[in-house]
């Protein structure tokens, strides 16, 4: 779809924002996963405000473990405007820690398990504990799981958060492999359990670490079967700051493959809009305009 940025969307909103910030406010746990570098929040805001995106939701980065304040504090920076995902050590949070986590803005929690990977059943019955464990802490509060699988895990689970009760979603497209196309059995369970309800969501971030062409060709016929079939299911990030590819992946870039597989702009707005609205619960428009002019 040919459109012209800023978009002419109000509430639209990146659900996949990662924020680094000073080692001297904010320590590593592992700093062996990955090369990072300081990206506050307010390097994500300059391409928000020229792209017309006025709501982030901030990811918990796997470097720091389940010390959160660096993410938390992100969100609360942006007001009504931003929401928290945040990583927990669910046999050790208390009541009393998850409730100040949702007064700076958290709504879900983030299992990282890995995009990549062969089908073990190992992997697939420790991740159902942690889901499992998970659920109980974070009903309370009426927040959300995102888990971050491959596609075959990712299926395999769908009966396990659907059991939990609560809001869920698949990130980075559910770790779905673009050279199985969008007639994969894989596709079609996930394409299945985001047309039965209003509880599972994908994501779709994260496009640069799972095509394996420059354009992202392998992954569009996925992108726009998903835009066609389920769109009131789908959420969109950038993935920013994407520290291990920054020299050839842009946030721009991952806007331009989203506005270049969505065909109109009910569609556009559905999935940067309406979604994350719900699924972040977000206030509405108003009462985000009143919090910041505070």
């Amino acid at each position: 779809m040919n459109i012209s940025l800023p978009l002419p969307l109000e509430g639209a909103c990146d659900c996949h924002v990662h924020v680094y910030g000073s080692k001297q406010l904010y320590p590593v746990k592992d700093e062996s996963r990955y090369s990072w570098y300081d990206s506050p929040v307010s390097a994500h805001q300059a391409f928000a405000r020229k792209s017309g995106i006025s709501r982030a939701v901030i990811v918990q980065p796997s470097i720091y473990g389940t010390e959160n304040h660096c993410t938390l504090d992100a969100a609360a920076s942006l007001q009504g405007a931003g929401r928290a995902v945040v990583e927990i050590d669910e046999n050790a949070i208390t009541d009393a820690e998850l409730d100040i986590m949702h007064a700076s803005g958290a709504r879900g929690v983030r299992l990282t398990i890995a995009l990549a990977g062969l089908p073990d059943d190992s992997l697939y019955q420790r991740t159902v504990v942690r889901i499992q464990a998970t659920a109980l802490r974070v009903a309370r509060n009426n927040w959300h799981i995102e888990v971050m699988t491959p596609g075959w895990l990712s299926v395999r689970l769908i009966p396990v958060l659907r059991d939990t009760g609560l809001k869920y979603c698949f990130g980075h497209v559910a770790g779905l492999r673009p050279e199985m196309g969008s007639v994969s059995e894989e596709f079609r369970a996930i394409c299945s359990e985001l047309s039965r309800g209003d509880r599972c969501y994908v994501k779709l971030s994260a496009f640069y670490r799972l095509s394996k062409l420059s354009g992202y060709d392998d992954l569009r016929p996925i992108l726009r079967s998903l835009m066609m079939d389920v769109p009131t299911r789908l959420l969109w990030g950038t993935d920013f700051p994407h520290p291990k590819y920054s020299a050839k992946v842009t946030p721009e870039q991952q806007l331009q493959v989203l506005l270049d597989s969505v065909s109109d702009i009910e569609t556009l707005t559905q999935i940067l809009v309406h979604n994350p609205q719900h699924f972040y619960d977000f206030e509405n428009k108003d009462q985000t305009a009143e919090a910041r002019s505070r």
